[in-house]
């Protein structure tokens, strides 16, 4: 299974601040509930939307349809989808980092 790419910024980044000698704990990062933005990207196919949104919806029950935007990249190959998302823990926003890192269709979750 595929890291969250996100995850292993976090990772990297409270490392990082932790050698510099900052005190860095995962609750400190977010207020639960929050507002989430999560970026998606994968190759531009007509069901990606869809797969996303369904991997989401399954962890986010209050998801909707304009709750996402996306973006085509220039030559049309690749979309970004930002999912705004109102997370209520952190064992919310890992499962569904987790999942859509898992899935094929998706090449990056940030």
């Amino acid at each position: 299974m595929r890291a969250a790419f996100g995850v292993v910024c976090w990772t990297k980044c409270r490392s990082g601040l932790s050698k510099l000698g900052f005190a860095v704990s995962d609750e400190q990062l977010l207020t639960f509930p929050c507002d989430l933005p999560i970026k998606v990207f994968g190759r531009n196919q007509p069901d990606f939307r869809s797969i996303a949104f369904s991997i989401v919806k399954s962890h986010v029950a209050t998801l909707e349809e304009q709750h996402i935007s996306s973006q085509v990249s220039k030559a049309g190959r690749y979309m970004s989808l930002t999912i705004n998302i109102r997370a209520e823990s952190r064992a919310q926003v890992d499962a569904v980092y987790t999942e859509l890192s898992a899935n094929d269709a998706v090449l990056m979750v940030l």
